[in-house]
């Protein structure tokens, strides 16, 4: 399934891969380009895009955290280097590289020492921060003039005729849920959590969990108490704002830019509304109805990864197909289809089987009513009989 090998490199394409600091009206842009030669690196008929040949996109490894596909994804770095795809295409890591908020020492652990060994060996490496690892932007911000993996809040790259618009996407939650909380509150909050040691990282994993919550007036109401993101309720508003046209004003982007997006950990490709969702590399992400239909519903993978080639096309690739887990049938689209339908039918169900208690106590109450009237009446009968005898 991983990507066919192209023979050769274009060592001409060496000096396109630069992007300005210049602050667009969201304040979005931070980094400075790592290459001063501006002949090829910006589109000037939009601002700050990075004109690059091929890319591979991935995102939310969450490499510390327990469920992480981390030999999955080292996996497939060696399998890009193994058949010369490193040397050719960029590497794109759309956020939540770490998981920061769950363990902190985790970015100077050996696991990630190893695949960033491999990372690097990539043509050219961009860093865009999750929520999970938002402290990264300090690199962006302390070093302008250099930083080894072209560090940024968003990427806009062009290839072939096509332009992509990268982020990571709790941007878009932020817009499409936590209504009353500012994308810079909610960046304060993620770059604090990231700093706590392991001790704190539990607690703020637990945190985590509560935080997602949807506001209404300004006042928190806890709906997805512990939950996962496959499991938070309201995700699919991020997807709605992902393929609506609110997306162009609200996320600063241009009317021809398709999305390309991770966060949620739901994978999906949508040509219609030009939107791409990463997937993840962690064991609990949501296994796709789509998936299922094309692999079957006893298929899962370990991981996602999104493919651009020299002439714009682009496809959404699922690495490592195996059979699924328990776990993974737990988050199979399928299985949670039907435990929500069950769940819509219990209360249906319930108010049928009281309907049923209610006619079955009114038709027993209704006949011990006319025995009643009928003793009364032989009751009657009979003592109208004996007065008659007497």
């Amino acid at each position: 399934m991983l990507l066919a090998q192209q023979q050769g490199v274009n060592s001409s394409t060496d000096n396109k891969h630069s992007h300005s600091n210049e602050m667009d009206s969201l304040n979005h842009d931070i980094g400075k380009s790592v290459d001063k030669d501006k002949d090829n690196s910006i589109d000037k008929r939009y601002p700050n895009v990075i004109d690059i040949d091929k890319a591979i996109i991935v995102s939310d490894l969450h490499l510390g955290y327990e469920k992480c596909n981390s030999k999955a994804f080292l996996d497939f770095l060696l399998e890009c280097i193994s058949k010369g795809i490193s040397k050719e295409y960029s590497l794109f890591i759309l956020g939540d590289f770490w998981d920061l908020w769950r363990k902190h020492d985790i970015i100077y652990s050996t696991e990630s020492d190893e695949i960033l060994s491999l990372v690097n060996q990539f043509k050219d490496v961009y860093y865009l921060p999750g929520n999970h690892d938002h402290i990264t932007l300090d690199t962006a911000r302390n070093h302008p003039d250099f930083n080894c993996y072209n560090i940024n809040r968003y990427f806009r790259i062009k290839s072939g005729q096509k332009n992509f618009y990268l982020v990571h996407g709790h941007e878009l939650e932020v817009i499409s849920k936590l209504i009353s909380m500012k994308l810079s509150e909610y960046d304060n909050i993620s770059d604090q959590l990231c700093r706590m040691n392991d001790t704190e990282g539990n607690i703020a994993s637990y945190l985590h969990e509560t935080f997602h919550k949807v506001f209404t007036r300004g006042q928190p109401q806890i709906t997805d108490f512990l939950q996962t993101a496959e499991q938070r309720k309201g995700m699919d508003a991020i997807d709605k704002l992902a393929k609506s046209k609110a997306r162009y004003p609200l996320l600063g982007m241009q009317l021809d830019d398709i999305l390309i997006f991770g966060h949620t950990h739901r994978p999906y490709i949508d040509y219609e509304n030009n939107v791409i969702n990463t997937g993840a590399w962690i064991s609990d992400m949501l296994v796709p109805k789509w998936f299922e239909e094309e692999y079957g519903q006893d298929k899962a993978c370990s991981g996602w990864y999104v493919e651009i080639n020299s002439n714009g096309e682009y496809r959404l690739v699922p690495y490592g197909i195996h059979q699924k887990t328990k776990e993974e049938m737990r988050n199979s689209e399928f299985s949670k289809q039907r435990r929500q339908q069950q769940e819509e039918l219990e209360p249906e169900q319930k108010n049928n089987d009281e309907d049923k208690d209610g006619k079955t106590e009114n038709i027993i109450g209704k006949v011990a009513s006319q025995l009643g009237d009928m003793v009364k009446q032989v009751k009657e009968a009979g003592n109208s009989a004996i007065n008659k005898d007497k």
